[in-house]
Formats: C-alpha cells, structure tokens, sequence
C-alpha cells in the first residue's frame, strides 16, 4: 500500500518508527565513542548527547516507564562503578599480571631444565 494511502499511525509506521529511532542511536552512539577516542570530545563532555537523548526519551515516559527507567539506571550505574572499581584493583594491574606470569615461566622453565630426563617426556603426555 503506497505510503499516502495508509492511515496515520499504522503499525507500519509505529515499525518504521521503532527502527529509525534504533538506527539513529547506534549511529549516535558510535559517533560519540569516536568524538571520545579520537579526542575531539573533552572528557567532561564525552556522552553529554547520549545524556540528553535519554533525557528526551525518559521525558516522553509514563510515570511507571519513567519510574522502571530510573531503577534500571541505577542498577546500570552501580554495575559500572563496581566494574570500574575492580579494573583498578591492584590486582588486575597489566605490569603486575605481566611479571607474574613471566615469574611463572621463568620457574616453569628452571624445573623444567632442573627436572630428570624421564620426567620431562612423562610430564608431557
């Protein structure tokens, strides 16, 4: 059906609608993640369209939708810290898991070296 035929607010369009808005966010998205790597987003700012966008999209909620969306947000939030949290833990530091594992093989290969002839091929198998 040509498209001046169909009644407004047609499933088509509410379709048609709900992939626009979903393309335009990826292309939003990956927008501003290139604007923050490249560095032509200052740190402060990197995100503020994203921020804005879901701004919009919370005011044109229901009370209930709008209640959901701010949990969920929080939820989002909290996760994100504690993931933040644990990449700056000492113990997932690059340098230090780096020279564990090469203290790891640097001893691997002196027991290897150390170790007697028949027990080099049995450890193998």
């Amino acid at each position: 059906m040509p498209e001046e035929e169909r009644p407004p607010g047609s499933l088509f369009d509410f379709a048609r609608s709900c992939l626009r808005l979903s393309w335009a966010l990826s292309l939003l998205g990956a927008n501003e993640a290139a604007a923050f790597l490249s560095g032509r987003a200052r740190r402060r700012t990197a995100g503020a369209a994203l921020e804005a966008v879901s701004d919009a999209a919370c005011g044109e909620m229901s009370d209930t939708a709008r209640e959901m969306f701010r949990a969920g947000d929080q939820i989002q939030r909290g996760v994100a810290e504690t993931l933040a949290d644990l990449a700056r833990h000492p113990l997932l530091d690059p340098r230090r898991v780096a020279r564990t594992a090469l203290d790891a093989g640097s001893r691997f290969a002196r027991w290897a070296e150390a170790a007697p002839a028949g027990t080099r091929e049995e450890a193998g198998k």
